[in-house]
């Protein structure tokens, strides 16, 4: 019979070994993201450029294949005021395409704004 700490050490190695020769998991790669904005005078920007109303769904067509998310703000002017018609058909448009929106009250997205109203760093 092998002394306890020749089979310990055995047993040890037996089990360094396996963990070594399994593939590590690599973490998920991010995903992907779409910076949508609506301007109060209803123009649309999509990662910083200009796209119209008409150009929106292609875009939230192709993130939506490659299961994106999309970082949506809003311009409010300083008195309170509707929103502009466009911003309800964007809404519609990224419900359509079953996308999952973050809010965000900054411009450069930097933040996020949590289902009860708070912001916080993105």
């Amino acid at each position: 019979m092998l002394p306890r700490s020749i089979l310990s050490a055995a047993v040890l190695l037996a089990v360094c070994l396996m963990l070594t020769a399994c593939p590590r998991s690599t973490p998920p790669p991010p995903p992907v993201v779409l910076r949508l904005a609506i301007m109060r005078d209803g123009s649309i920007t999509t990662d910083g450029s200009q796209t119209s109303l008409e150009d929106l769904p292609a875009k939230l067509k192709d993130l939506a294949a490659k299961k994106g998310i999309v970082y949506y703000y809003r311009e409010v002017g300083p008195a309170p005021e509707q929103p502009h018609p466009n911003a309800l058909k964007v809404i519609n448009a990224l419900k359509e395409h079953q996308l999952p929106v973050s809010v965000s009250s900054k411009p450069d997205f930097s933040d996020e704004v949590t289902p009860d109203g708070r912001s916080h760093p993105r």
